[in-house]
């Protein structure tokens, strides 16, 4: 019998609204506990309901959770970690084998390092995808600082740096990070059964949208570095046109909703697109089953969760090539394009032009879940990380 591990990670929120990081989190968490070990989580408040408990430790589906309310600067980036929290992660480190910190540019992160090494703990540093330069350009100045003062201590101070593609690990690579610490071990996805014909009718239900229709799915936040405006520009030829092509667009606001109903409603696409808010865990099967296609055209991403769970769901793939995710063209379970409105038509063309192709695209897709991103895959290699962490630093 392998060892048991007793594993601490920290994140500086994990309210579902916060999206991949949160989702991915719990995904790991449940694999972890599955295999025998013990996970202990330090978070704030931010976005979670009145009924959790805050400032204390709990149980929260066998994770040992404390959940500290936010004030102040601790509400807003760069996410100041509240008192009980650090008091809470230097007990927590006492009897922890390796630790981990999810997102990065956050002040939890110093926390984490400073106290991780009194503790003479390990930990691993996951920047989800913060570094990404296209998302250092905004508000440059600020992150041009916080770099400086804080997040390249971080990585020095990191036994592992974990990078969820290629292109993320040169992002790390040009901020100082050591090339012999970090290990590119991407996002996780939970494989099912492939979507029903009733969970397809249902998710249609669910978002208004005409059973016989060919559906194009964005789901992910509202936030202008998702480069919704770009997908819809690219669209509307084709959502004005003789078919029965819709658009799902369902996510939380985060900004940039206000400007996408004025988009929609300028080109008069109200009757074609379908802004549907966020949905829970349990909704998310039948949103990806109510979908012919799924389209991300972001500026910046690190590894996108709702990509990889569309393609387990057996959904093609369109995306911008920011999405950093060559392993649709090496499986040809989609396309890749250009963030831009003319090469977001011709590929989105292409696609709906041609059921068979996305009947492929597709399968394809499906395969690419299973052989790259199928969570027991990626917590084989973040647990033997974590094994091989804790017996170089064991105590």
């Amino acid at each position: 019998m392998t060892a048991r591990l007793c594993i601490v990670r920290v994140l500086p929120f994990f309210g579902e609204a916060f999206g991949g990081p949160v989702a991915q989190a719990q995904r790991v968490h449940r694999e972890l506990l599955a295999r025998g070990h013990e996970v202990q989580l330090l978070s704030s408040d931010l976005g979670l309901p009145d009924d959790v408990p805050r400032d204390t430790w709990h149980d929260r589906d066998g994770v040992r959770t404390f959940f500290a309310r936010a004030r102040g600067w601790g509400t807003r980036p760069p996410y100041a970690p509240p008192r009980p929290a650090v008091r809470a992660l230097r007990e927590a480190l006492t009897n922890a084998d390796v630790a981990s910190v999810n997102v990065g540019l956050s002040l939890w992160g110093p926390a984490l390092a400073r106290h991780a090494a009194a503790a003479r703990v390990p930990f691993v540093y996951n920047a989800e995808g913060a570094l990404d330069p296209v998302r250092l350009r905004l508000k440059a100045m600020q992150k041009r600082v916080f770099l400086g003062c804080c997040e390249r201590r971080v990585l020095r101070g990191a036994a592992a740096i974990q990078a969820v593609t290629e292109h993320e690990a040169t992002a790390l690579f040009d901020q100082g990070a050591a090339r012999e610490r970090v290990h590119v071990i991407p996002n996780g996805v939970a494989l099912a059964d492939p979507p029903t014909a009733a969970q397809r009718r249902r998710g249609r239900e669910r978002l208004g949208l005409p059973q016989d229709a060919v559906v194009v799915l964005f789901f992910g936040r509202l936030h202008a570095v998702k480069g919704l405006d770009l997908l819809i520009d690219a669209a509307a030829p084709l959502l004005r046109g003789p078919g029965e092509v819709h658009l799902a667009v369902v996510g939380p606001d985060e900004g940039a909703g206000p400007a996408v109903r004025r988009q929609v409603q300028a080109l008069g696409l109200q009757h074609r697109v379908h802004i549907h808010g966020g949905v829970d865990a349990t909704a998310r099967g039948e949103v990806l089953a109510a979908a012919d296609l799924f389209a991300l055209t972001s500026h910046s991403e690190g590894l996108p969760n709702a990509a990889i769970e569309a393609a387990a769901a057996g959904l093609p793939l369109l995306l911008s090539d920011a999405c950093h995710l060559p392993q649709v063209a090496e499986y040809d379970a989609g396309a890749i394009c250009a963030a831009s409105p003319p090469s977001i038509a011709a590929a989105l063309t292409d696609l709906l032009r041609d059921p068979e192709r996305r009947r492929g695209c597709g399968d394809r897709a499906r395969r690419m879940a299973e052989e790259r991103f199928a969570l027991g895959r990626v917590v084989d290699a973040l647990e033997q990380l974590y094994r091989d962490l804790a017996a170089a630093g064991s105590r």
